[in-house]
């Protein structure tokens, strides 16, 4: 449903759980994806991976909007969920999938991960 655009039915349910403006437990989060995984009979390395990687790339997007509404439009308003972003980011660079673009951003000073 983002944008009525057909793509990856994680990322979706990704945005809708991992949304840094809207607090969600974390028991919640993962009771809803293992709930998600299990209904769609992924394996869950296959389902973790996925959800890792959509976590990753949209979070550096979204981060990449909060940081041009703050130094084009002056709009302050984003910044208070910038550590909420970081945190998603950081988390899901944990997964070894990742591995690649966790030593980039180290190797670019983005972030002492």
């Amino acid at each position: 449903f983002q944008s009525a655009k057909s793509g990856s039915r994680v990322y979706d349910v990704v945005s809708l759980l991992y949304d840094c403006r809207f607090s969600l437990n974390q028991n919640l989060r993962n009771n809803l994806l293992k709930k998600y995984s299990a209904v769609n009979s992924w394996s869950n390395d296959h389902f973790n991976n996925l959800c890792d990687i959509y976590i990753a790339q949209r979070n550096v997007k979204i981060l990449g909007n909060f940081a041009y509404m703050y130094l084009q439009e002056a709009n302050k308003n984003y910044l208070k969920y910038l550590p909420v972003v970081r945190r998603f980011i950081k988390n899901s660079l944990n997964n070894p999938i990742l591995e690649d673009v966790k030593l980039w951003f180290a190797e670019n000073g983005i972030w002492a991960l």
